[in-house]
């Protein structure tokens, strides 16, 4: 019998981290799948690999934290990988205690053409302390995608 293996792989073009885990199966294909999560193919092996394996992976995204009284305004900004057009609002959470957004808004906050998201959150309920250096925020695409962003915290 197989024995489990699991790796980690970073794509620096696409701004993807992959985590990987596999283990003995019985199937005879494996899905192949775009950085855009598009099914491109199925690979066969005859016979079969006999190996299940799962990937996980997030998208990296760009923030940034602004002070504004005693909350944050974190604002997402729309890039290749996280459109914010594309971006499930009840998926957000900040900080340690993934503390949901006051509010979200788009906004042009910066005057590309691209609307960015805006978002308040209360310190207290982000659980962030007084002399943290970063923090970040997570959710996911409207197709389930998840992303992550971190930036360093405005003192």
């Amino acid at each position: 019998m197989a024995t489990p293996f699991s790796s980690v792989l970073a794509d620096t073009y696409s701004g993807y981290t992959w985590h990987a885990i596999g283990a003995p199966s019985t199937a005879d294909s494996l899905r192949v799948f775009s950085s855009a999560g598009k099914l491109l193919s199925q690979f066969h092996r005859d016979p079969p690999a006999s190996m299940n394996i799962q990937v996980w992976g997030h998208l990296l995204a760009r923030i940034s934290i602004r002070p504004d009284g005693q909350k944050l305004r974190v604002i997402l900004w729309n890039t290749p990988g996280v459109d914010t057009a594309q971006v499930d609002s009840s998926t957000l959470r900040f900080g340690p205690r993934n503390a949901s957004p006051r509010d979200v808004r788009k906004d042009d906050a910066n005057p590309t053409g691209k609307l960015a998201l805006v978002m308040d959150f209360s310190i207290a309920e982000s659980g962030i302390a007084p002399h943290s250096l970063n923090a970040c925020l997570t959710g996911k695409r409207s197709d389930g995608a998840p992303f992550e962003g971190c930036d360093l915290l405005p003192h």
